[in-house]
């Protein structure tokens, strides 16, 4: 898995209103990242683009989709 695309499309999908979309990227990352993947980089600093991807993800991943 790339992180970093994951990161983008996750992005993307919530720029799009696309929470489905959002959730099933943000799922997908927690997954890696709760393996042991590496976060993607998203402020330069690992341990703190660590902290931020997992807190978004989960909380994206908590929404209702409706």
């Amino acid at each position: 898995m790339d992180p970093n695309a994951c990161w983008r499309e996750l992005s993307k999908a919530v720029k799009n209103d696309d929470w489905q979309r959002a959730s099933s990227h943000a799922d997908d990352l927690l997954e890696w990242l709760g393996k042991g993947g590496f976060a993607p980089h998203i402020t330069g600093n690992q341990a703190f683009d660590r902290i931020v991807a997992r807190a978004t993800c989960v909380a994206v991943a908590s929404w209702e989709v409706a």
